[in-house]
C-alpha cells in the first residue's frame, strides 16, 4: 500500500505503471555504454554471449504467448486487403521499419516509409490515397517517439487501419491501433532489443504471402 501510495503521489496509477516509466528513463538517458556494462556484470558466472542469447530466445518464446494465432491470422489478412501500405518507427525501430518495407516489396506490396518526423509532409503523403485502400504499420520500442505516436493518431483520425508492433500494450500506440501486437524488447531491463519486432515482421510477411496465394 506505502508503495502504491508513493507511485501515486508521482502521478502513476499502478506500480507496473511506475515500473515502465522509470525503465524508459534509464534506457532514454543513461549512455548506451553503461546500460551494456550492467548487462556485462550480470552475466559473470554464465558468459554474457549467452546470457543476451538467452534473454533473447526469451523473447521470441514471448511472441506466440502474447499473439494468439487468430490475432496473427487477422493482421495479416489486413494487409493482404489494403493496397497502399505505410510504416512508422523513431530511432532504433527504424532499422526494422526497413526490414518491414523490403519484406512487404518482396511479398508484392505497394510500402513506404512515412517521413513521420514531418507532420505536414507526413500528412500529405497519406492525403494522396483513399483511407480505405491504407494501412499503417507501427514499430515501437520503448521510449516510443513522438513522431511515431503523432503517425499513429493521424490515421486513427483518418480511419486508416494500424497494425502495431511494440513492447507496451498500454501505449497510446497499442490502444490507438486496429490490432496491437506485443512483443518484449527488455534484455535484462537494461537495454532494448528490435528481435521480437523483426521476428514478428517475418511472422506477418510469411502469413500474408502464404494466405494470398492460396486464396489466388
Amino acid at each position: 500500500v506505502t508503495m502504491l501510495n508513493y507511485c501515486r503521489s508521482l502521478g502513476y496509477d499502478s506500480f507496473s505503471d511506475f515500473r515502465d516509466a522509470m525503465r524508459e528513463y534509464l534506457v532514454y538517458w543513461r549512455h548506451p555504454n553503461e546500460r551494456i556494462w550492467n548487462i556485462g556484470e550480470g552475466g559473470k558466472d554464465k558468459g554474457i554471449a549467452s546470457s543476451i542469447i538467452d534473454a533473447e530466445k526469451e523473447m521470441i518464446s514471448s511472441l506466440a504467448t502474447a499473439n494468439p494465432e487468430e490475432r496473427i491470422a487477422e493482421a495479416a489478412s489486413l494487409i493482404i486487403s489494403k493496397k497502399r501500405i505505410f510504416i512508422a518507427a523513431h530511432g532504433i525501430s527504424s532499422v526494422s521499419a526497413d526490414y518491414c518495407m523490403r519484406r512487404l516489396v518482396s511479398i508484392g506490396k505497394d510500402a513506404s516509409i512515412l517521413t513521420a518526423l514531418d507532420y505536414h509532409l507526413m500528412a500529405s503523403q497519406i492525403s494522396q490515397f483513399d483511407p480505405e485502400d491504407c494501412l499503417l504499420i507501427a514499430l515501437a520500442v520503448s521510449p516510443h517517439g513522438d513522431s511515431t505516436v503523432r503517425a499513429v493518431k493521424l490515421c486513427h483520425e483518418e480511419n486508416i487501419g494500424i497494425i502495431s508492433i511494440t513492447d507496451n500494450p498500454l501505449s497510446e500506440i497499442a490502444s490507438d491501433s486496429t490490432i496491437a501486437l506485443i512483443g518484449n524488447a527488455s534484455i535484462k531491463g537494461a537495454t532494448n532489443s528490435i528481435i521480437s519486432t523483426i521476428a514478428m515482421i517475418d511472422v506477418l510477411a510469411i502469413s500474408a504471402s502464404a494466405r494470398s496465394r492460396n486464396s489466388a
